[in-house]
């Protein structure tokens, strides 16, 4: 099914038509999370940190912009891009002699996206091909130290778009997602560091980091 939607998507970008119309877009993208194997992580680490007067909160959002290009032939568009959310968490504490720290986790989740569009007037419904790039930085103060943990897999956005009426310079439209991924990511480091322990057995802590949000889009032109 994979071949096919991607043979289908590179005959679309180089085949050259008449009808044919081609676009940049940008937007803004807004995510929502249900990450309860992370949460439980981040959990047992402000347990362990009785020193935190602000905690680490569980990861709920992220936000962030796309760029990409997409080319329309009557009614299938097809499009590439890339993706990029991040979000930052702090905690903050104090050492034995009263003097503050703030410990950070930051979380950026990039892809880069291949997608195929119907419309039908305004509406268009369809979905995309990413592949993933996880980074999650931990920069802490106490204890001190500077760790990342890195993973990759596949997933796609499965969407309903809705574009407003525009003068044709510029064009505005609204996009509900929802995104499956096609595995999970390995968190087991970020679960040793966080509670300065050794996981047992085979990469036991994974995430799936189930996502839906929306996206407000501007792309250039009449559409």
């Amino acid at each position: 099914m994979w071949r096919l939607f991607c043979t289908a998507l590179v005959l679309g970008l180089v085949i050259h038509s008449t009808d044919a119309q081609f676009n940049l877009k940008v937007g803004y993208r807004l995510g929502i999370l249900d990450a309860p194997v992370h949460d439980a992580i981040i959990q047992q680490h402000n347990l362990l940190n009785d020193s935190y007067s602000t905690i680490f909160r569980p990861l709920k959002s992220l936000h962030g912009f796309e760029l990409g290009v997409r080319q329309r032939n009557r009614n299938v568009s097809y499009e590439f891009g890339w993706k990029l959310q991040r979000n930052m968490q702090k905690a903050t504490g104090n050492f034995i002699d009263g003097t503050p720290y703030e410990n950070q986790l930051t979380y950026e989740f990039q892809a880069i996206s291949t997608g195929l569009y119907g419309h039908l007037g305004p509406v268009s419904i369809g979905g995309s091909l990413d592949y993933n790039f996880l980074r999650i930085k931990q920069n802490f103060v106490e204890p001190d130290q500077d760790d990342s943990m890195k993973d990759n897999l596949f997933s796609s956005d499965f969407s309903l778009t809705y574009t407003f009426p525009s003068d044709g310079v510029v064009t505005l439209a609204l996009q509900p997602y929802f995104r499956v991924n096609w595995g999970q990511y390995d968190i087991t480091p970020l679960y040793e560091s966080l509670t300065n322990s050794v996981a047992e057995g085979p990469r036991p802590m994974r995430e799936k980091f189930a996502m839906y949000g929306f996206s407000v889009i501007v792309y250039n032109g009449y559409q």
